[in-house]
């Protein structure tokens, strides 16, 4: 599962920097926003800018970014404690805050994901779109 796990963080995290930076790119509405600001900041910058909740971001700032994918990515700072808690239940409670950010940021910029994306994203991975299913 470890093996697994840091390969889908890495892929989710990379998925979640690409579209904040193509954003940033492409968008007049995000054109004041730096590029060079720090992760976190371009995506609360651009949610904040295109009136959008950024709790869903934070969550996911909180469940993935900080807690599984800067240990990967700095070992030097690994947190055992992590590792402990890492499980398909909090990667796919996270993944989904992460979804939630993404389909914030282009309903904000006027470009809307279908109706359930999530769930056609799950499908498409075969995996559960919910919890409750996992279990």
């Amino acid at each position: 599962m470890f093996r697994l796990s840091a390969a889908s963080i890495m892929m989710f995290q990379a998925m979640m920097e690409a579209l904040i930076n193509d954003s940033l790119e492409h968008e007049t509405k995000l054109d004041f926003i730096s590029k060079d600001a720090s992760f976190r900041d371009k995506w609360r910058r651009a949610l904040g800018t295109l009136a959008k909740d950024t709790a869903p971001f934070e969550r996911y700032h909180t469940s993935i970014y900080t807690k599984f994918r800067n240990p990967f990515v700095h070992p030097k700072r690994v947190e055992m404690a992590s590792f402990d808690q890492l499980s398909f239940a909090a990667l796919r409670a996270g993944y989904r805050e992460g979804w939630a950010a993404y389909e914030s940021l282009y309903d904000g910029l006027g470009h809307p994901l279908d109706a359930d994306s999530w769930g056609t994203m799950c499908k498409v991975h075969q995996i559960p779109s919910d919890v409750d299913e996992a279990t």
